[in-house]
């Protein structure tokens, strides 16, 4: 194994032991050794955003993508980060080019459904929690996200799958009494 490989190694043991700044190091010297090395790109993106570090980590998923244009889920977290610095078109841009490289991605409909709910696009917000629920019927982030929207919705579409499963879980939402 050689140097780069090791350190690379390390750096990944120091980020699934939650040592960021460690991580950030290492990964660090990878790049310096290899700046087209896409995995470090994409794992000190990922450390610089569990330091809410999001502008710095803007400009490492951008060189990942540059590099590998196959990866939904470098476009994901690039439209995690943009959302973070509130740039929600560009987010949507992002989660949109996600979901053309892996449209069963329901955390993807669901961060793009909390953007359109930013931006009170509330029927698309629904439709993106539908999607996320119905690829994952055990994402309770996804049921509480839907039942927000259909509390602000001035449509509250009832045939909604994700308000309609919520109502029969609780028995109770937007039109039930209880």
């Amino acid at each position: 194994m050689n140097s780069t490989e090791e350190t690379f190694r390390n750096a990944l043991t120091a980020l699934n032991e939650r040592r960021f700044l460690d991580a950030e190091r290492l990964f660090n010297e990878v790049l310096k050794s290899n700046p087209k090395h896409v995995a470090a790109l994409n794992l000190l993106t990922i450390v610089l955003m569990s330091m809410d570090r999001f502008a710095e980590a803007e400009e490492f998923i951008s060189r990942a993508i540059a590099l590998n244009r196959a990866s939904d889920i470098s476009f994901y977290n690039y439209g995690i980060i943009l959302k973070r610095l509130h740039k929600p078109n560009e987010a949507l841009e992002q989660f949109d080019n996600a979901l053309r490289l892996n449209a069963k991605a329901s955390e993807t409909w669901n961060n793009r459904g909390t953007i359109f709910n930013d931006l009170q696009q509330y029927e698309r917000a629904i439709s993106d929690f539908d999607q996320a629920i119905l690829l994952d019927p055990g994402y309770a982030e996804a049921f509480c996200n839907i039942s927000e929207v259909a509390g602000a919705c001035p449509f509250r579409r009832s045939e909604s799958v994700g308000i309609v499963a919520a109502r029969s879980r609780c028995g109770k939402g937007p039109g039930v009494s209880g």
